[in-house]
């Protein structure tokens, strides 16, 4: 299935002033006592929550992120179809590396340091290929598996990629698990969970845009992998480590809850 290419107007990134949200105790409307009104961290780009979708129903392709940015889904499967009959994976949305990906429907990536956390279940699915990798810019087309930026039509890709090794970086395998990505300067430093699990250096001058590639055109035949995406979130600038732990730990259940009950 070729995906079809979403020619998004181009709009400057921006920091996001977000609202004061509160949410309610148990993810549920209907519940009586209710937790103080939280506010999400002021580099919050958007968030994306993808556990609503129903059974292998490929037309609920509009994603709405907690600061209102819309997703469009490509050729994905949802909900309890997520890990292809493996049991005990939360829901999500499914991608083999082939065709699949969500596309931003209205804004480009951040232009100056950023960073994009993503939740997600990842497990071999051929070859033994190590479940995301990073660039190296000597020669390398591997790329990272989460979210991909297209300059040509000022988008943004999650998924659609394939993969080589990479030395650098770990393996993960059937576990659900933390993937991030900080941008500071002319780094970029990628991390599981919070602990660090590779550093990249980027040549002088080298624009975001240019640090993502699309798997269509720039991966590696025969080597695909499941994975489940859970949720994604975007920053417009550099996370510390710690700032990393508490946004997984402790914001990213109460940002799941708001788009979960609103």
């Amino acid at each position: 299935m070729k995906a079809p290419v979403c020619h998004a107007p181009v709009v400057r990134a921006r920091v996001v002033n977000a609202p004061v949200f509160s949410v309610r105790l148990g993810g549920r409307k209907s519940g009586i006592a209710s937790i103080p009104a939280i506010k999400p961290h002021p580099l919050l780009f958007d968030f994306w929550s993808f556990s609503k979708g129903d059974n292998a129903d490929e037309s609920r392709d509009r994603i709405v992120g907690l600061n209102n940015h819309v997703l469009r889904a490509y050729n994905f499967l949802w909900g309890s179809l997520s890990g292809y009959g493996y049991p005990g994976y939360l829901p999500g949305m499914v991608f083999d590396g082939i065709d699949d990906f969500l596309v931003s429907e209205e804004w480009v990536f951040p232009e100056g340091d950023y960073t994009v956390i993503a939740g997600v279940t990842l497990f071999e699915k051929r070859h033994g290929n190590s479940v995301f990798s990073t660039r190296n810019f000597n020669g390398s087309r591997s790329g990272w598996n989460i979210l991909q930026y297209e300059g040509d039509y000022g988008c943004l890709f999650f998924g659609n990629q394939t993969y080589k090794k990479s030395s650098r970086l770990s393996h993960v395998t059937g576990e659900t698990r933390f993937l991030s990505m900080v941008r500071s300067g002319n780094t970029i430093a990628v991390y599981l969970d919070a602990d660090p699990a590779g550093i990249v250096e980027i040549p002088m001058g080298t624009p975001n845009q240019k640090t993502y590639y699309l798997g269509r055109t720039q991966g590696v035949s025969g080597g695909y992998f499941h994975g489940i995406i859970h949720c994604n979130a975007v920053y417009s600038g550099a996370l510390t480590t710690d700032e990393l732990r508490s946004e997984m730990d402790e914001s990213f259940p109460l940002y799941e809850d708001i788009i979960i009950n609103r």
